[in-house]
């Protein structure tokens, strides 16, 4: 069942049976990152109402506030720690690296050839956030119950972003 955020009990709510549960205006699958990270790269709100016609100013205000209360008092923290799948392009971590964030690489950083099992076992005990191209991990996380903090899959239809004439192996 949906949860209705205080303050904003009107527009923002999360129901794990939508977008897996992250905050969206009611009765649309339109997240507040989504709406949050467009503004952020393209405060135009002409813009973002074309992007999304559904979106109104008042959902938009709605989206701001409830930004702006989840991250008061909240601390700043430091880089994001990635690991990366050996299924994934490994010159990702260079852009990562680039952004100030933490990137190892199974089969460069740790042992190659490695169960799934033992990738999600890494990415727990050092705290990152796997990305991967394996479908399978879905089965060991969420089927399975193998919980872990993120796992993405990584479409292998997509270039990673960002320039890739710099990149070399971390030692």
């Amino acid at each position: 069942m949906a949860r209705e955020h205080p303050g904003y009990k009107e527009r923002i709510v999360t129901d794990p049976r939508v977008m897996v549960g992250k905050p969206v205006v009611r009765g649309t699958r339109i997240p507040v990152e989504a709406v949050l990270a467009h503004l952020a790269d393209n405060p135009d709100l002409d813009d973002l109402f074309q992007a999304y016609p559904r979106l109104t100013k008042e959902d938009v205000k709605a989206y701001l506030a409830f930004a702006s209360e989840r991250v008061r008092g909240t601390p700043v923290r430091g880089p994001v720690r990635f690991l990366l799948d050996e299924s994934v392009d490994a010159r990702l971590a260079y852009t990562l690296r680039t952004h100030s964030h933490e990137a190892t690489v199974v089969g460069v950083d740790h042992p190659n050839s490695i169960t799934d099992e033992d990738v999600l076992a890494i990415a727990r005990r050092e705290g990152r956030i796997l990305i991967t191209n394996d479908r399978d991990f879905g089965e060991l996380v969420f089927k399975q119950g193998r919980l872990h903090a993120c796992t993405q899959e990584y479409p292998t239809s997509v270039s990673p972003p960002g320039s890739f004439d710099k990149w070399s192996r971390a030692t």
